[in-house]
């Protein structure tokens, strides 16, 4: 027995994470086994002390009970000789509690005490109230039942292991505003609670949910219970925190306990006809960002001043080029005195869009975009590109990594890993036996603020098989790193180390389904910039993408320079590719020209591009929307860059042709156009063109001057006065 104590109470020496004593053929090394946990660690504690002891052992050092059933298997306190205190045959026959399974009842040490109490101690405890009430109990010193008068008694002296769960809230017809509420891609949405992206969460938008019976006057007991049949209809995919109709805008926001509940509902009950038979619902993430459950619902939250011109009609929001929402009054938008959209712009507000919203999509220009591709010599099959859907949700991305319910590899763990890491305390065969035990975790630490940069180390200091076993592990979630902050670090080293034609496919894969909505974001489009150098043709779905979804992609912040900085590669892009691209930038050109980030585009076609003939496609593209162009501040811009290029004589040409028509001064429609413009900006466009000594020669400029002159006698409101001048007395 004393040897057997003495193993006990030495622990083994870790060489396996099974616990098991070293031995030469060990599986794991004892500098990498440090960082597992031992699963059998109970076996090197010391022996446990048996019943009798260990309560003496609480009793004599005045020592709290927090688990009688330490003692037992059956629910009674045991002696020594295995049978229950109090028992017959015993010396002591004073008979103790029996504490039900599971409990938590609380004993101290006891000192006696006589005194007769009643019976107010709940039956549900499952107490033994006969013996309590017939003999003599124990009570400690400063126990709650003392006869302290001062003091009240408790209600109860025991604690719940399964307390019951709160119940979900049902509420209908909830005011919008109340809620502090976000959602995406949803048509009745009011703007202040749309965002652009938004990953999977515990939340759901459904739309098109209409109410069962609405409450009338005339029946006091017309209740609407549409959120408990929601409740009862979603409660199949998981646990529901809340359902809530939204008044006037006929949705319903539905919390559910965990992300995968959500996700699963979502993918069930989508384009469902959930209220209504032919008006499908579509169903969306959304978020509650914060809301105090035990406001009533009939008091009205209260509104700034700014919502209630946003909620009662007063405004409404129109679409900018650039994708933002423009808040404007009604009775202008409505507005019939108004023949041009430029003409109502002010100096100090936004420049409104002078060309129809949204831009022709692909495969309504699919025969000039080839037209262009021919003329630039290009090969690429148009037909494909038709085939492929445009991306409608911006904000969709891959799922969340599965949640791993025991975590081996807690924060003060990885902090020492990370440390061994820097300082190369581990060989590569520990460092891949590491990656190997923590690859389950790996999705999930790649998200973390710590753990992103330890994922990072070990596939960085990896042989290629076990980067090839880890990269499996994270390919189908390469879009949501993208995204994360953390992540993205992860998802751009990854596919910065990928040199194998499979590492190279996985990663396509796992990026080409949310290649959109990863060029427009914050921290997604570094990786489409670092996917670009995988080379041709894994990373021809990138451009694909763009060419799909141009406008979309092209009018974003973000999306708009992550095309340009492709383009711009020096490594892994062909010349189709870019051929391609700038056969859509002119296409889409008087939009780009217009819109403040797709003028990068603009810039780098005639800047940076390197193809024959840019210039002469693009100004022949323009042509016929110069009156608009000159009216814009950011389109005169690239008019007047065009004009004062050098070496593109025919472009300038064309230009002053078709304002001042030169050749037929009968018919000057589009200099009258730009003339009249209520902004000035027409006006001061005209001015540059006249006074600048790269665009006019002498001769050019009188003729310029006299159409010029001809039009502003047309109209005697004020103009330009500084063009007047020029017009008067030419310099």
């Amino acid at each position: 027995m004393d040897g057997l104590a003495d193993v006990r109470d030495t622990p083994h020496k870790l060489g396996s994470y099974r616990g098991t004593p070293t031995t030469p053929n060990s599986k794991f090394s004892d500098k990498f086994s440090s960082f597992l946990p031992s699963s059998l660690s109970a076996r090197f504690h010391k022996p446990k002390m048996d019943g009798e002891n260990k309560l003496m052992s609480s009793v004599i050092n005045n020592e709290v009970i927090s688990n009688p059933h330490d003692f037992l298997g059956n629910g009674d306190i045991m002696g020594g000789s295995g049978t229950p205190l109090g028992a017959a045959g015993t010396s002591n026959a004073t008979p103790l509690v029996n504490f039900p399974s599971g409990s938590n009842t609380i004993l101290e040490s006891p000192v006696t005490r006589s005194r007769q109490r009643t019976n107010t101690v709940p039956v549900q405890w499952g107490l033994n109230l006969p013996n309590l009430m017939k003999t003599e109990s124990t009570y400690s010193e400063n126990s709650i039942w003392s006869e302290d008068i001062g003091r009240k008694r408790s209600q109860s002296m025991a604690t719940y292991e399964s307390m019951p769960s709160a119940l979900p809230i049902f509420q209908d017809d909830v005011d919008p505003t109340s809620l502090n509420w976000i959602t995406t891609n949803q048509k009745n949405v009011p703007p202040a609670n749309l965002t652009a992206t938004l990953i999977p969460t515990s939340t759901i938008a459904v739309s098109n949910i209409f109410p069962m019976q609405t409450q009338s006057v005339m029946w006091s007991n017309a209740m609407n219970m549409t959120s408990v049949v929601l409740g009862t209809l979603f409660s199949q995919f998981g646990k529901i925190v809340s359902v809530r109709t939204l008044q006037n805008l006929f949705m319903a926001i539905i919390e559910f306990e965990s992300v995968e509940s959500a996700i699963l509902a979502l993918e069930t009950m989508q384009d469902k006809e959930i209220s209504i038979v032919g008006v499908p619902s579509r169903i969306t993430f959304a978020r509650i960002l914060s809301y105090s459950p035990t406001e009533s619902q009939s008091i009205a939250a209260p509104r700034s001043m700014t919502h209630d011109l946003v909620y009662n009609g007063t405004v409404k929001f129109q679409l900018h080029p650039n994708g933002m929402r423009i808040p404007i009054f009604v009775d202008q938008y409505n507005s019939n005195s108004v023949i041009r959209p430029h003409l109502s712009a002010s100096n100090s507000g936004p420049e409104t869009c002078p060309f129809p919203l949204p831009p022709p999509s692909l495969a309504q220009l699919a025969k000039p975009l080839q037209h262009t591709l021919d003329e630039l010599g290009a090969k690429v099959n148009i037909s494909r590109l038709l085939s492929m859907k445009p991306c409608n949700n911006m904000g969709q991305f891959a799922p969340m990594p599965d949640a791993v319910p025991h975590k081996q590899f807690q924060t003060p763990k990885l902090r020492e890993i990370r440390k061994s890491l820097d300082n190369n305390l581990m060989s590569t065969l520990e460092i891949e036996q590491l990656a190997l035990v923590m690859l389950d975790e790996l999705p999930e630490l790649s998200l973390d603020y710590l753990g992103n940069t330890i994922v990072q180390r070990l596939y960085d200091k990896c042989g290629t098989v076990i980067r090839d076993i880890i990269l499996r592990k994270l390919a189908d979630y390469l879009s949501l790193f993208g995204i994360h902050k953390s992540g993205t670090w992860v998802c751009q080293k990854v596919i910065k180390l990928a040199n194998t034609a499979r590492s190279k496919q996985m990663i396509s894969r796992g990026i080409e389904l949310y290649c959109t909505s990863l060029s427009n974001d914050q921290f997604g489009n570094y990786v489409i910039q670092e996917t670009i150098k995988l080379g041709y043709p894994w990373n021809q779905f990138i451009f694909d993408n763009v060419l799909v979804n141009f406008w979309n992609v092209c009018s974003n912040r973000y999306g708009a320079r992550a095309v340009r900085a492709c383009l711009e590669s020096t490594e892994g892009i062909v010349q189709s590719q870019i051929a391609a691209v700038s056969s859509a930038i002119i296409q889409y050109g008087q939009y780009l020209i217009i819109d403040h980030n797709g003028a990068l585009l603009i810039t780098w076609l005639l800047d940076t591009c390197h193809l024959p003939k840019r210039y002469e496609m693009l100004t022949n593209h323009i042509l016929s929307y110069l009156g608009e162009l000159c009216c814009h501040k950011l389109g005169s811009l690239t008019i007047l860059k065009i004009l004062n290029s050098r070496g593109n004589d025919t472009c300038k040409q064309l230009i002053l042709e078709t304002i001042f028509e030169l050749q037929n001064p009968h018919n000057l429609d589009t200099l009258r156009y730009v003339l009249r413009d209520h902004t000035l900006q027409g006006s001061r466009c005209i001015y540059k063109m006249v006074t600048s000594r790269l665009v006019l020669d002498a001769m050019t400029k009188q003729l310029v001057l006299q159409r010029i002159s001809s039009v502003l006698a047309e109209d005697s409101s004020q103009h330009y006065h500084r063009l007047t001048e020029e017009c008067n007395n030419p310099s």
